[in-house]
């Protein structure tokens, strides 16, 4: 690590010194021990599967079904997850290596820098929700499903708890970081703007910075982040399937149906706000008439026309990230509970042909705990 990473100001607490140490040392950092990254990757992959095991044996023990090998199509939905999560962990290096990141920031010196120590401090202080999600919520509620097997639950939830550590800690020195990072650059960009510190060419030149690190951004997100949402997306439609259709259906599927959906309803809160800033900027700029901004108003006319014509939208599958985003997801899993919920009661579908091996192989006492 170099010198300007160990000596840290006061303002940044040493336990976010430890945290981009342990990321350097996974080999986190751009071109150094990328070697290593991927052995942890491989641990990883390991530890999931291990827990994904356990859960397996677990559901034979509670009684859902009488064969090990149905128990993986039982837990079909924990399987994609675990998965979205492996994927989404090996996408961290190349976040690294194709963003202004924490390792170049500030001239490779990020943690002398107050701004980078209080970006730092955000993003890996938001990171334990991560582990109370799964830890908690998830292993809570996948813990009854699995009833006496307890012990299963336990090794689960605890390998569980193992890879969301190293995940989390990787995503609050990357991808969040670089959010965080960006989104403040744009706030010092407008406050200063709005205080007459700028120019016009100094503002075009300004926003164009910026601008190239949004494009930078969008770049990797597009190549990141549909396999996370398809994966999430793809085990939502299992667990409601299951929840709706199949024997071993339960109260727990609804519940991590609901759990995930969260989940991917909250993941692009910064990707949301930072689409956001563009416009909020020009109507800053047109009401800012008696304030600092001396500019005449063709000036700020040419700005935010400028603005609109330059603008880099951070998309998701071609669509835009906005706040319609909140209503679109929601809509969408209920309108697919309402779907098969038409499906069964009005066609009598009981569902695909191919996937009925495993019906007859559910328990009377395991299985169908929201059929009665």
């Amino acid at each position: 690590m170099e010198e300007g990473l160990i000596n840290t100001s006061r303002a940044t607490p040493r336990w976010v010194a430890r945290a981009v140490a342990a990321g350097e040392f996974i080999g986190l950092r751009p071109g150094h021990n990328a070697h290593r990254f991927y052995f942890v990757a491989l641990v990883q992959f390991a530890l999931s599967a291990a827990a994904l095991w356990a859960l397996s044996m677990g559901a034979v023990e509670a009684g859902h079904c009488e064969s090990y090998a149905c128990s993986w199509r039982l837990i079909l939905f924990q399987v994609i997850i675990m998965c979205v999560f492996q994927i989404d962990f090996l996408t961290f290096p190349y976040f690294a290596r194709s963003t202004s990141n924490l390792w170049v920031a500030e001239g490779g010196k990020a943690l002398e820098s107050g701004h980078i120590g209080s970006v730092l401090r955000e993003s890996l202080a938001a990171q334990p929700g991560g582990l109370v999600f799964f830890g908690v919520l998830v292993s809570g509620f996948l813990a009854p499903w699995l009833r006496g097997g307890w012990w299963w639950a336990l090794i689960f939830g605890g390998v569980l708890m193992i890879n969301c550590v190293t995940h989390l800690l990787a995503n609050g020195l990357v991808a969040d970081f670089i959010a965080i990072h960006l989104s403040r650059k744009q706030e010092d960009f407008q406050e200063g703007l709005l205080a007459g510190q700028f120019t016009y060419d100094q503002a075009v030149r300004a926003f164009n910075a910026i601008n190239s690190e949004r494009r930078q951004l969008q770049g990797v997100l597009s190549k990141t982040t549909t396999t996370f949402v398809f994966g999430v997306l793809l085990a939502e439609a299992v667990l409601l399937y299951d929840f709706m259709l199949k024997p071993w259906g339960s109260w727990e599927h609804m519940v991590l149906y609901v759990l995930y959906g969260l989940w991917l309803f909250g993941a692009f809160g910064q990707w949301i706000k930072m689409n956001a800033w563009v416009e909020g900027l020009a109507e800053k700029v047109a009401e800012e008439v008696d304030g600092d901004l001396r500019w005449s108003p063709s000036e700020r006319t040419n700005f935010m026309a400028f603005l609109q014509a330059t603008k880099c939208s951070i998309t998701l599958l071609n669509f835009e990230l906005n706040s319609s985003f909140y209503v679109a997801i929601p809509a969408l899993l209920f309108g697919w509970f309402l779907y098969i919920l038409e499906l069964k009661q009005f066609h009598e579908f009981d569902g695909f042909p191919f996937d009925h091996f495993c019906d007859g192989n559910v328990t009377s006492e395991g299985g169908g705990g929201h059929h009665g």
